[in-house]
């Protein structure tokens, strides 16, 4: 029982300030973290960027799992241009993203 609170005492608090965007934006896409629960950063600026990022690579991310394939890229002044094609679906998706988002879409798959 003493290992219970013990654990429970020794937890650290997560800090949004620490924490880079791709952190924020793969935990995210992960469910780690949650609207709900962290209302209090999700109402800041950095906050709502970071949910319309994660928002949007979700879409890829869906794209890619469906049978999507990236089929050419270009990076220009810090964002990144894709085309992904489903030849399964029968449709292209061009997208731009900043540098961040491609890293984590890039770990991904």
């Amino acid at each position: 029982m003493s290992d219970n609170i013990n654990s429970n005492t020794s937890k650290k608090k997560f800090s949004f300030d620490s924490a880079t965007d791709k952190e924020l934006i793969s935990m995210a896409i992960a469910g780690k973290l949650s609207r709900n629960r962290h209302f209090d950063f999700f109402k800041t600026e950095r906050g709502q960027t970071i949910f319309k990022k994660a928002k949007r690579l979700q879409g890829f991310i869906k794209d890619m799992n469906n049978g999507g394939k990236i089929v050419e890229k270009t990076v220009e002044n810090g964002l990144v241009r894709l085309i992904i094609e489903n030849k399964i679906e029968k449709y292209k998706r061009t997208a731009f993203m900043d540098i961040t988002m491609f890293d984590i879409l890039n770990d991904k798959f």
